[in-house]
């Protein structure tokens, strides 16, 4: 069974985010792998000198306070674990550990070694995910899995309207028919929603049969075709992206990570970032970054 890799950042405050990833391995068919990663960079000897040198022990790592902070984390996990660990049937399993490195390598190391398919960071907070410098984005772009971002006060919900947004790339279709595979229990209603420039895209797309070309090859066939001017070029595809979600009651978006051209477009730096980050503060929805 394929396992989902959920990384905790805060053990005081992870419950929330523990149970939205119950639900979501349930309603998947997941299994579900907790990690808690420890940056062995705040566990650094900064005073003394080591017994055979008179050289400061600046970059040693203690070890003694690492392994004493691993086992009172694994710990804490575990103990809010087993508050949900009956809601999950029992084909279902929960896997709880803590890795020592950085958030990046520890899940790309999961991921060659293949014990898990897609990883869910926790944003941290409403709208950490649209900040271009983010440490969610850098993550995004590092790992090589799907990869969910989940706002800190979420809670789940089966996925019935799914926004995948795009400015349209080949790898659409592929990525369109491993989504609707993802969410095939709540079978969502999921609009592909194409960003242009030009105000006749939707009836462009209608006559050559885009749409059923989409269900046709994605075999699914609650998939919708709609389209929104970028007026600006560029300059307010968040903002857009994030109205429309707001306007048609979306509660997942997701984008393709190979698109790279479209997702630079969306967390542009600048004067509309700040505008993008207050509208889409409001939303709060997931994020899926699909990897082709």
């Amino acid at each position: 069974m394929k396992t989902i890799l959920a990384v905790i950042t805060d053990l005081l405050d992870s419950e929330k985010f523990i149970k939205y990833n119950v639900n979501l391995a349930e309603d998947m068919k997941f299994n579900l792998h907790l990690v808690y990663v420890q940056n062995p960079a705040l566990y650094t000897l900064s005073t003394g000198t080591a017994a055979s040198s008179s050289q400061p022990m600046d970059n040693e790592v203690d070890t003694v306070r690492l392994e004493t902070e691993r086992k009172n984390a694994l710990k804490s996990v575990k103990e809010q674990v087993n508050k949900f660990q009956n809601d999950l049937p029992e084909s279902i399993s929960i896997e709880v550990s803590v890795d020592a490195g950085t958030v990046t390598m520890i899940l790309n190391q999961y991921i060659s070694d293949n014990k898990a398919e897609m990883a869910v960071l926790k944003g941290q907070d409403e709208n950490d995910f649209w900040l271009a410098d983010s440490t969610n984005i850098r993550v995004i772009q590092k790992i090589n899995c799907p990869g969910w971002i989940i706002p800190s006060e979420c809670n789940y919900q089966p996925f019935k309207k799914i926004i995948y947004a795009t400015d349209y790339n080949e790898a659409d279709i592929q990525t369109l028919k491993k989504l609707a595979a993802l969410t095939k229990r709540s079978s969502p209603q999921i609009t592909a929603l194409h960003i242009t420039e030009s105000g006749n895209f939707k009836e462009k797309a209608m006559e050559s049969g885009f749409r059923e070309m989409l269900i046709k090859n994605s075999d699914y066939d609650r998939i919708s075709v709609e389209s929104i001017i970028d007026e600006k070029k560029g300059d307010d595809i968040g903002k857009l992206i994030n109205e429309y979600a707001i306007d048609n009651e979306a509660d997942l978006l997701v984008l393709l990570k190979e698109n790279q051209g479209f997702i630079d477009k969306i967390f542009k730096p600048g004067t509309t970032r700040k505008v993008t980050r207050e509208a889409l503060k409001k939303a709060g929805i997931p994020v899926l970054v699909f990897k082709e």
